[in-house]
């Protein structure tokens, strides 16, 4: 496999000097002899242990450590990880080793024998519940997103003569919701008066947006409750805003990277549309800036929570159409047996471009605001299922399909049941599913 003195390799922190790698790779045969009948009848039962030969030199000035080596292989009880030059790290354990001394001074010779422990382990699949984990972020980020909100307020108030021995006051009165900010807070100075009115426009229009679309009373917001304060509304009033704009696109929710994509540029254009409305007055345009940023960090909450609700639905889907695969399509008597089909399925196109979208939003949100986070969190949360689902989803390799071919019938040729075929248009843009050509992705088995 090598030349003399040509790979390095590790053994459990041991650099060693390998001359020859040999892999061994055989699997266990069972044979079924009958009387009277030439040859045998096989049963493949799986591989047995692969073993790995080395002969590595302990030279010169490296000749000690060969000692070392002995004793390190003579009382190690645990795993052994070994650096493979060609296959990567390999776990087990050395089995037997032979040591030789010829007429070279300062060199010992070693063969050792390597067994790889037991390989392709099966154990429970790992689901993130992005969900839950997303929806528990977002719990946490309002708290966060309210002691941002108190720090630039002050800030904003400090800025005029007066305005920070106000702030407190402004921040904690309780208020009525029915009633204008500017109205219930009295004895202020008049740029603190113009902060406040300033808000209360903007609250006007974010209340007048998307009013056909109502926030649900099931959802997670309607299990929330903003208190009676300046941070309480404005808190209350951009989420539910965010809320009314993701449901008044529900009607894509069967098209994922443009529903998240479509929601993300309505929030976007209207976080722009607060910022740069034109007002007078240094006061007033501080506080379109601050609710401009708080738009910004309720639209990346929102699209975290719109993305962790599809990701949870196409992962449902994905279930029943497992269950669905499992089950016969006719029965003994050949009667056609309906099944329930499943909803539409996430491409892994669809969900990478998805979670970048997400992240972008994030991303930005946490620039403005880099002490909150739980933004931070989400954006792991959704990172992680997106990770857990490529890893655990089957090995896809490429095929060309040259002449026009039902996709069923190429499910069938690769040993695939022919109800794979509504997996096989997740993962290809196939137009005329009978009438299959080109490159086609599929299930290797």
């Amino acid at each position: 496999m090598a030349g003399p003195l040509e790979d390095i390799i590790i053994l459990d922190g041991f650099v060693i000097e390998c001359e020859s790698i040999e892999d061994n790779f055989e699997k266990a045969i069972v044979e079924y002899e009958f009387p009277y009948r030439d040859g045998a009848l096989l049963e493949d039962m799986g591989m047995k242990p692969r073993s790995i030969r080395l002969r590595c030199f302990f030279l010169n000035e490296n000749y000690e450590t060969h000692k070392d080596f002995i004793n390190h292989l003579k009382s190690r009880r645990d795993l052994s990880d070994l650096s493979h030059p060609k296959y990567g790290l390999v776990s087990g354990m050395v089995k037997n080793w032979v040591v030789r001394h010829n007429d070279c001074e300062r060199a010992a010779e070693i063969d050792l024998t390597f067994t790889e422990n037991l390989s392709g382990t099966i154990e429970p699949a790992r689901y993130v519940d992005a969900e839950s984990a997303v929806e528990e972020a977002f719990n946490n980020s309002l708290d966060e997103q309210e002691s941002e909100l108190r720090k630039d307020v002050a800030t904003d108030l400090a800025a005029e003569a007066g305005g920070a021995a106000e702030a407190a006051t402004i921040l904690d009165a309780p208020l009525d919701e029915t009633i204008p900010v500017a109205d219930q807070v009295k004895k202020v100075t008049p740029a603190a008066r113009e902060y406040m009115k300033e808000l209360d426009r903007v609250f006007r229009t974010l209340d007048g947006l998307q009013v056909d679309a109502a926030n649900p009373a099931g959802s997670l917001l309607g299990t929330l409750s903003f208190g009676a304060t300046v941070p309480g509304r404005v808190l209350g009033s951009t989420t539910r805003t965010a809320e009314r704009y993701a449901r008044a696109l529900d009607s894509l929710s069967d098209f994922p990277s443009r529903f998240l994509d479509s929601l993300k540029r309505e929030l976007t254009a209207l976080a722009e549309a607060i910022e740069s409305a034109p007002v007078a007055g240094k006061a007033a345009k501080r506080a379109r800036a601050t609710m401009g940023k708080q738009i910004r960090i309720a639209a990346a909450q929102r699209l975290s929570l719109e993305a962790a609700y599809l990701y949870k639905a196409d992962e449902a889907n994905r279930e029943k159409l497992r269950k669905s695969e499992g089950k016969r399509s006719f029965d003994e008597l050949g009667n056609f047996t309906a099944l329930d089909a499943p909803g539409a399925l996430m491409s892994m196109a669809d969900m990478e471009g998805s979670l970048a979208s997400v992240r972008a939003s994030l991303a930005a949100a946490i620039a403005r605001s880099r002490q909150m986070g739980s933004l931070k969190a989400m954006a792991r949360a959704l990172l992680e299922y997106v990770n857990v689902v490529k890893l655990e989803r089957e090995r896809i390799i490429e095929t060309v399909v040259d002449n026009p071919t039902p996709l069923h019938l190429i499910c069938l040729k690769f040993g695939l049941p022919y109800n794979y075929a509504a997996r096989l248009l997740s993962i290809n843009r196939i137009p005329v599913p009978n009438f299959t050509t080109g490159r086609v992705n599929v299930y290797a088995r």
